[in-house]
C-alpha cells in the first residue's frame, strides 16, 4: 500500500477561529442524506461514461476517487445523523465483550442514544444495518490495516453502484472515535503556559499540574522515549498535532531513533490520537456544561455563594465561620464554612468545701485540642484588647449532683443538711448569674496573622484554660446556697464520709464550641455523648485530698475529683480508626449528634457516638488513671506539651503532627475532582469522586472549571491546560456559558476498551521535586509517571514527600503528605482491570457520574497485585497503610486526575472512505482510492439556534468541521 502525502488539506486552526470563511470547511450537512447520495450518484454516472469512453487508467483513478468522495459524503451524513445530537455515548465494538463481535470489526464505533436506554447502537460504518458480527452481503474491504502481525485488519461493508444490471463501482466507509485513544496533543498547553520561560505563571505550575497532568504518558506508549518536563518545544509541537500519522521525529528514544522509523507508532496506532477535541456537553440533560468560575452563576444543585468562596482566591488563609447552614437559604446543596475541629477536650472538675467561707465550691479547667484539617491556615476573628481568645467551650447536659454526709459522729440534735445543685446552672463566683461551665480558649497568633488567633495547615493545637501557670485554681462556681460550717451544728465531723452522687439527664452531654465575641452561632456542637451516672466518696477533712479545703484558692487543677473526656477516636495502631471519619461522617459538620446513625463502609448502621471515645464513660475514673488523655498514640494529637515538659506554653513551633484532610484551591482549581474537599452539609466527606457520592457525582457532567489567568499586559489565558478556546480572544472574566467558546483539548472516552490508552492516561506524569527517600544523583526535579495527588494545592506548597513503603506507612506520614506514586506494573494491572470491567458491562456508560458511582476504579485499585501472573505489589495493604489516610489511594484520587478530560463519547472522528472503479465489461476492479478525514463536532448547531441549549432533533444537531483531509492510498 503506497502512501501519498500530496494534496493534503489541513484545517486545524479553523477549529480555533469562529469565522464564516468557507475555506475553513465548516460542513453543514444536508438534512437528507439520501439527497446527497442521489446527487453524487448522478454526477458519478456522468463521469463514468467519460471514463469508459476514454478507457484510460487516469480516468479510472478519477472515478475511484469520486466514488471515495461519495463514500466520504455518506460518512459525513451518517455522522451528522447518528452522532450530531447531544446525549449520545460512543464506544468500540470491543465493549460488547468477547464472542459478540468479529475479530475484524472490533474497532467499529457504535453510538448509543442515552435517551433510549436498551436500544441497539448505530454503527459508524457503511452498509445497510451493519452488525459487528455475521456475513457481509456485498463483501467488504480492509479499511484499516492490522495493528499486530498476524491479526486481521478492520473490515468495512461494501456498497455497490449499479447501472443497467452492471456494477460500476463500490464504496465503503468507517468512522472511528478518536477519544477512545490517548491524545498526544491534549493537555500540552500546560507546559507552555506554566513553563520555566514564563515567569508570570511559573509559580502556580505545581498547583495546576498536580491537579491536572500536562498530557498523557509518552513513556508508556513508546518504549524508551526520553521526555524533558521543561521541553516547551516538544509541548508546542504536540499541541499543534492533528493526526498521529504526521511526522513525529521530534519524539525520540534514548538512542535518538525516530518513532516514525522504528515501528513503535504503528504498534500503538489504534490506541492513540493526534487530537481529540471534545464539546463540554452536559451528558445528563444535553446542552453545555456550566463554568463554575462565573461568580454570579447559581443553580439548584451545587452552585451557590459558598462554592464561589471555596473556588476563589484565599489571600493566604481561611476565615473561621460559624453557624449551621439553613437549607432554606440555598436553592441547592448547603455548605458549611471553614472551622476547626475539636478533636479532644477534657473538663476537669473540682468539688469541695471551703473552710474559710463555709461554701461548697466548684472549680474547673478546660483543656482542648483544636485541629485544622485544611491546607490553608484557619484564622479566627480579631479579639479585643490584644488578646487571642478564639472560641468559647461550653459543656451542658451535665449531672444533677447530691452531696450527703454519712457516718456522722455528731450530737443527735445537730442538723447536717443534704446538698443538691445542677451543674448546668451553677452560680458564678461573686455574681448573681447562673449558667453552664464555660471557658474561652486562647490560641496564639502566628507571624502571618497580624495578631489574630490562627491555626496552621494541618495543625493540632492543645491548650488549657485557665493557664495553670498563671491561674492554677481555675474558674470558680458556687454550689447550692446552703453552707455546712455556719455553725458547729451544721457541719460534718472530720472523718465523715461525703457521698457525691451524680445523675445525668436524658440526652447525654453536649460540648459546644462558640465563636468568641462575634455572635454568629456555634462553630461546632457535639451532642448526645453518653456518660454513666457515678458516685465519689471522700472524707470530710482527713485522708488524701479531703473534701474540705482551708481556702478556695488552694485548689489546683491536679486536685480535680471527676472529669468529662471527649475524644474523636483515632489510633495509629488501628489501621481502620480514621476510615469512617474520612468516608461516612464529616467532622466539619457543625452539628454532630451522637444519637444519629450513619452507614459505615460495610453498610452497617452505627451511631455517631461510636466515633467518640472517652477515656471512660465514668467521669470519676480519670482521676485514678489519666495517662491516656491526649495520648501521643492518637493520629490526631499534639505533642507540644510533652515536648516542652508540660510547661503549658502555647506554641506553633513544634510538637504537633500535621493532619491535612481537605485540600482547598486558591482560585485555580481545574478539575471537578478537586470538589471532593467541599464541605457539603449532611453528606459524607470526599463524596465527589467516590462511589458513595451518588447524585453529587453529577458534578462531573454538569460543570467544568475554567479559571482565567491575567498576564501583565491585561490579556487573559485559560488556566485549565485541557481546554482550548475557539475564539481568538479569551475573556478576562469567566462566564457560565464559556463552553460555547471553549472545548476540551484531549478528550478521553471512559468507555475506551484500549489497555494502552488507559495505561497512558493513568500514568500521566507530573514534574515533582525529588522524594526525600530517593537518590536522583543531584537532580532536584523529576518528571515521573503514575503520580496521584490527594492534596494538590497543599502538596505543591509543601514540596517534601516520601515514596518508599517503609516511609509512607509510618504514622507521621499517613496524613502529612498527599502524594502517591504507582510503579509501572501497578499501572498495568489498574488499566487491565478497568478495561475488563468495561467489557463485562457490554454497554457504555452514559455519564461520568454513572462511571464514578459504579466503583470500577475502586475495584481496579483493589485488583492490583492479585491478577493472574501479576508481578505488581498490592496498592493498599491495610496492614501497612491506614485505610483512608492520604497515602491510601482511593478512587477519587484517580478520578480527579482524569476528570478535566473525561467524557463518555467522541466528538473527533477519523473517517476512512474507500472507492472502487469497476470495468463493466469485465467486472474487474481497475482502480481504488482511499482517503482519510479528521472531522470535528463543534458546539455550533445546524439551524443556528442557541448553542448552549440541548439538541432536540437532527435539525438543531451540532455541526461538524473538517480538520484534515488526505489521500492515503490508491492504485
Amino acid at each position: 500500500m503506497s502512501v501519498f502525502k500530496k494534496n493534503r488539506k489541513t484545517y486545524g486552526e479553523g477549529l480555533l477561529q469562529k469565522d464564516e470563511d468557507s475555506s475553513g470547511f465548516a460542513l453543514i450537512i444536508s438534512l437528507s442524506l439520501m439527497a446527497v447520495i442521489v446527487l453524487a450518484v448522478v454526477l458519478l454516472a456522468s463521469q463514468l461514461r467519460v471514463a469508459i469512453a476514454s478507457n484510460s487508467d487516469e480516468k479510472w483513478l478519477v472515478l475511484s476517487r469520486e466514488n471515495a468522495k461519495l463514500s466520504l459524503a455518506a460518512a459525513i451524513g451518517g455522522l451528522q445523523e447518528v452522532a450530531g445530537e447531544d446525549r449520545r455515548a460512543t464506544a468500540r465494538a470491543e465493549i460488547l465483550g468477547a464472542g459478540n463481535f468479529a475479530a475484524d470489526r472490533g474497532l467499529w464505533t457504535g453510538v448509543w442514544d442515552a435517551s433510549s436506554p436498551g436500544a441497539d447502537p448505530e454503527w459508524l460504518v457503511s452498509g445497510t444495518s451493519p452488525q459487528p458480527q455475521g456475513a457481509f452481503s456485498n463483501g467488504s474491504v480492509e479499511i484499516l490495516p492490522p495493528t499486530d502481525p498476524g491479526s486481521l485488519g478492520t473490515q468495512a461493508p461494501l456498497e455497490e453502484i449499479r447501472s443497467g444490471g452492471s456494477i460500476l463501482g463500490r464504496w465503503a466507509w468507517w468512522a472511528g472515535g478518536e477519544a477512545s485513544g490517548a491524545s498526544l496533543s491534549g493537555g500540552r498547553r500546560g507546559t507552555s503556559v506554566y513553563g520555566t520561560d514564563n515567569s508570570e505563571f511559573e509559580d502556580v505550575r505545581s498547583r495546576i499540574e498536580f491537579a491536572a497532568p500536562f498530557g498523557v504518558s509518552l513513556t508508556s506508549l513508546f518504549d524508551g522515549v526520553d521526555v524533558d518536563a521543561d521541553d516547551d518545544d516538544l509541548a508546542r509541537r504536540l499541541n499543534r498535532l492533528i493526526d498521529v500519522d504526521e511526522e513525529l521525529s521530534f519524539i525520540s528514544d534514548s538512542s535518538g531513533n525516530e518513532f516514525a522509523d522504528n515501528g513503535s507508532l504503528s504498534n500503538v496506532r489504534r490506541d492513540v490520537s493526534g487530537v481529540s477535541f471534545g464539546i463540554l456537553e452536559n451528558t445528563l440533560d444535553g446542552g453545555l456544561k456550566k463554568n463554575l468560575y462565573d461568580t454570579a452563576y447559581r443553580d439548584n444543585f451545587l452552585a451557590n455563594g459558598d462554592l464561589t468562596s471555596f473556588l476563589g482566591p484565599k489571600n493566604g488563609f481561611l476565615s473561621v465561620g460559624s453557624g449551621i447552614p439553613d437549607r432554606r437559604s440555598y436553592a441547592g446543596k448547603p455548605f458549611f464554612s471553614p472551622r476547626p475541629i475539636l478533636s479532644e477536650a477534657v473538663l476537669y472538675i473540682g468539688l469541695f468545701h471551703t473552710w474559710s467561707d463555709a461554701k461548697i465550691r466548684v472549680r474547673y479547667h478546660v483543656e482542648g485540642e483544636f485541629w485544622n484539617p485544611y491546607s490553608f491556615p484557619l484564622r479566627f476573628a480579631p479579639d479585643s484588647g490584644n488578646l487571642t481568645r478564639g472560641v468559647i467551650l461550653k459543656f451542658t447536659g451535665l449531672p444533677e449532683v447530691d452531696i450527703v454526709a454519712e457516718n456522722l459522729n455528731v450530737d443527735p440534735g445537730w442538723q447536717v443538711p443534704d446538698l443538691n445543685d445542677n451543674f448546668d446552672d451553677l452560680l458564678t463566683f461573686n455574681t448573681n448569674e447562673r449558667g453552664p461551665l464555660t471557658s474561652w480558649m486562647e490560641i496564639s497568633p502566628t507571624p502571618t496573622s497580624l495578631g489574630q488567633p490562627e491555626l496552621l495547615p494541618g495543625e493540632v493545637y492543645r491548650v488549657m484554660e485557665p493557664n495553670p501557670e498563671t491561674q492554677a485554681r481555675g474558674i470558680a462556681k458556687d454550689f447550692d446556697d446552703v453552707r455546712w460550717s455556719e455553725s458547729q451544728e451544721s457541719r460534718p465531723n472530720d472523718d465523715a464520709d461525703i457521698r457525691i452522687t451524680a445523675t445525668h439527664p436524658d440526652g447525654g452531654v453536649t460540648v459546644t464550641v462558640d465563636p468568641f465575641g462575634t455572635g454568629n452561632g456555634e462553630v461546632a456542637v457535639f451532642e448526645n455523648i453518653p456518660f454513666d451516672d457515678f458516685e465519689v466518696v471522700k472524707k470530710f477533712r482527713t485522708g488524701t485530698n479531703p473534701f474540705s479545703r482551708d481556702t478556695s484558692g488552694s485548689y489546683e487543677q491536679s486536685d480535680y475529683i471527676f472529669a468529662y473526656h471527649f475524644r474523636i477516636y483515632s489510633d495509629e495502631s488501628d489501621v481502620l480508626s480514621m476510615r469512617d471519619l474520612q468516608s461516612a461522617v464529616d467532622l466539619r459538620d457543625p452539628d454532630f449528634r451522637g444519637i444519629e446513625t450513619y452507614k459505615d463502609l460495610e453498610g452497617s448502621t452505627r451511631t455517631k457516638s461510636d466515633l467518640i471515645a472517652p477515656l471512660s464513660p465514668d467521669p470519676s475514673f480519670i482521676v485514678t488513671d489519666d495517662s491516656n488523655l491526649f495520648s501521643l498514640l492518637d493520629q490526631i494529637t499534639d505533642g507540644t506539651l510533652a515536648t516542652l515538659g508540660n510547661s503549658f506554653e502555647r506554641s506553633h513551633e513544634f510538637g504537633y503532627r500535621n493532619m491535612v484532610l481537605y485540600d482547598v484551591p486558591d482560585g485555580d482549581a481545574v478539575s471537578i475532582g478537586q470538589l471532593a474537599s467541599l464541605p457539603i452539609y449532611r453528606r459524607a466527606p470526599r463524596s465527589i469522586g467516590n462511589s458513595w457520592g451518588g447524585v453529587l457525582n453529577e458534578a462531573f457532567d454538569r460543570y467544568f472549571l475554567s479559571p482565567k489567568l491575567v498576564d501583565s499586559s491585561g490579556g487573559a489565558v485559560i488556566a485549565n491546560p485541557w481546554l482550548r478556546s475557539i475564539d481568538s480572544n479569551v475573556s478576562v472574566t469567566p462566564d457560565e456559558d464559556d463552553a460555547v467558546n471553549e472545548m476540551v483539548d484531549g478528550a478521553f472516552n471512559i468507555n475506551s476498551t484500549s489497555f494502552e490508552a488507559w495505561r497512558a492516561v493513568l500514568a500521566a506524569p507530573a514534574e515533582t521535586p525529588q522524594g526525600l527517600d530517593e537518590n536522583r544523583r543531584g537532580r532536584q526535579d523529576v518528571y515521573r509517571d503514575g503520580v496521584f495527588f490527594r492534596l494538590p494545592s497543599y502538596q505543591a506548597e509543601l514540596g517534601d514527600f516520601y515514596l518508599t513503603e517503609d516511609e509512607i506507612q509510618k504514622p507521621e506520614r499517613l496524613f502529612q503528605q498527599g502524594i502517591r506514586v504507582l510503579a509501572d506494573d501497578q499501572i498495568d494491572d489498574l488499566a487491565a482491570s478497568i478495561v475488563e470491567s468495561i467489557e463485562d458491562r457490554a454497554e457504555p456508560f452514559f455519564s461520568v457520574a454513572d462511571f464514578v458511582n459504579s466503583g470500577i476504579i475502586s475495584d481496579a485499585i483493589a485488583d492490583v497485585g492479585s491478577r493472574s501472573g501479576s508481578t505488581a505489589d498490592v496498592v493498599n495493604d491495610p496492614i501497612l497503610m491506614m485505610e483512608k489516610s492520604n497515602v491510601y489511594l482511593d478512587q477519587s484520587d484517580v478520578i480527579s486526575r482524569v476528570a478535566p478530560f473525561a467524557t463518555v463519547r467522541s466528538d473527533t472522528f477519523r473517517v476512512r472512505a474507500y472507492g472502487q472503479s469497476i470495468d463493466p465489461r469485465s467486472g474487474d476492479v481497475v482502480s481504488f482510492s482511499l482517503c482519510e478525514a479528521i472531522l470535528q463536532r463543534v458546539p455550533d448547531k445546524l439551524d443556528g439556534s442557541d448553542v448552549a441549549d440541548p439538541t432536540n432533533s437532527l435539525l438543531d444537531s451540532r455541526s461538524f468541521r473538517l480538520l484534515k483531509f488526505d489521500w492515503i492510498d490508491e492504485g
